[in-house]
């Protein structure tokens, strides 16, 4: 029988390897990849052995709580219609640990294979913008509505630049899949980083995973998110001093050429120097009620200062699950007439969770993020993982995504599930 227990013990890998492989694609893919991996556990039962599995990894319970505190926040949510959304599409950060911790264990050869999988379909997503971009330039010509509002200080900037470069940066180069430039710089990040941890082996697959890597940390210059070349710099700095105590000089050296190479190409890149470089620093640092002028970088300034308003006021359990924008929408509107129309999440993970359900779900959050580098991680592609994570929360609300909910709870639920051998 194609279902047997057998049959389903050999697919259960695969199914993980799927998720993992549509990822970086549309997000209907990966739900639908996680409804087989699903499928596959709930026939399996054996539910005797699930509960002694589950019983056994404590890991996986601080997600149980994170996902219960957003629900039990719909106990004082106004909005429930966003409530129940928001934790609808919430489901993988519950679901996706509680799999890897009852099903049977993976081995880790296999985990790696997951891995490869995740950063070579991360690979052919870059090849498809780029091709995508080209038939579209050779079609229509340059497309140069790229930057919103800040595109007439970047002409001022930049009046002799090609227009070929924001035709293939930022929101454009990724237009095609209705990709978010940060959410997939975030996805090619993990990609470069699995990929430059496997140790090099026969010459052409050797040459193909270098071609691979500088393709992808070029993508991630014309992508031109902040918040990406800061989580780069943060992991090329703790892999150069991980592999400097343990003696990998000759990785150091790759890892510091690889990261100047890349900031040298975000400096070439006018639309990548412009966003990370350029607007910051010609924006005031301050914002107040009389500021009308507003950019990707002051905006951020006022979602903060919307949510901590907000916080302020509820510190202990938050507004709700399903009121977090809403308060922050209230917010805008009543800050000065450039904003009434504004509807911007707070844009960091941490400051989001801690409005909607309080100090509990900031405490479970971060206790999600760091208990299990704490308690048992030592590999560094696994601990490069929560940087980057980590990182893109600063100045991203990643849970308020799809992509961003099963990039985290993947990730986390096979970092938690890794075993030498299968049970």
């Amino acid at each position: 029988m194609i279902l047997s227990r057998k049959n389903l013990f050999h697919f259960y890998p695969w199914a993980w390897w799927l998720i993992a492989v549509a990822m970086p694609w549309a997000i209907a893919i990966s739900n639908l990849a996680i409804v087989l991996l699903m499928l596959v556990w709930l026939i399996d039962a054996r539910w005797d052995e699930k509960w002694k599995r589950l019983k056994a990894a404590t890991l996986v319970f601080p997600f149980f709580i994170f996902y219960g505190i957003y629900a039990v926040g719909l106990i004082y949510s106004d909005d429930l219609i966003s409530g129940f959304n928001g934790i609808g599409r919430k489901i993988p950060i519950f679901l996706l640990p509680l799999i890897a911790a009852t099903g049977p264990t993976l081995e880790t050869s296999f985990i790696d294979r997951i891995k490869r999988g995740f950063a070579y379909s991360c690979f052919v997503v870059v090849v498809v913008s780029l091709v995508t971009g080209i038939i579209q330039l050779l079609m229509y010509g340059p497309y140069t509505n790229n930057l919103g509002t800040a595109e007439s200080h970047y002409y001022t900037l930049h009046s002799a630049a090609s227009l070929l470069w924001l035709h293939f940066s930022y929101i454009q180069v990724v237009r095609w899949g209705d990709l978010h430039p940060t959410y997939i710089s975030m996805y090619l990040l993990l990609a470069i980083f699995f990929l430059a941890g496997e140790e090099i082996g026969e010459r052409k697959l050797g040459l193909v995973k270098m071609i691979a890597i500088l393709v992808m940390i070029g993508f991630v210059g014309l992508l031109a998110s902040r918040i990406a070349v800061l989580a780069f710099v943060a992991t090329a700095l703790y892999w150069m001093v991980s592999d400097a105590m343990t003696g990998k000089i000759k990785r150091v050296v790759y890892f510091f050429f690889g990261a100047l190479a890349f900031g040298t190409l975000v400096w070439f890149n006018p639309v990548a120097r412009f966003r990370v470089v350029e607007e910051p620093l010609s924006t005031p640092i301050s914002i107040d009620k009389n500021t009308t002028e507003w950019n990707s970088v002051n905006y951020r300034l006022l979602e903060w200062r919307g949510a901590w308003s907000v916080i302020c006021k509820n510190p202990i359990l938050g507004v709700g699950t399903g009121d977090g924008n809403q308060t922050l929408k209230k917010f805008y509107s009543n800050y000065n007439a450039s904003t009434t129309s504004i509807d911007y999440d707070a844009h960091n993970q941490y400051l989001q969770t801690w409005l909607e359900t309080g100090l509990f779900g900031l405490a479970f959050l971060l206790l999600c993020l760091f208990l299990p580098w704490v308690r048992s991680i030592s590999q560094t592609t696994d601990i490069s993982f929560i940087i980057i994570f980590s990182s893109m929360c600063l100045t991203e609300s990643v849970l308020n995504r799809q992509k961003g909910i099963i990039f985290f709870s993947f990730f986390f639920a096979l970092l938690l599930s890794t075993k030498k051998s299968v049970s």
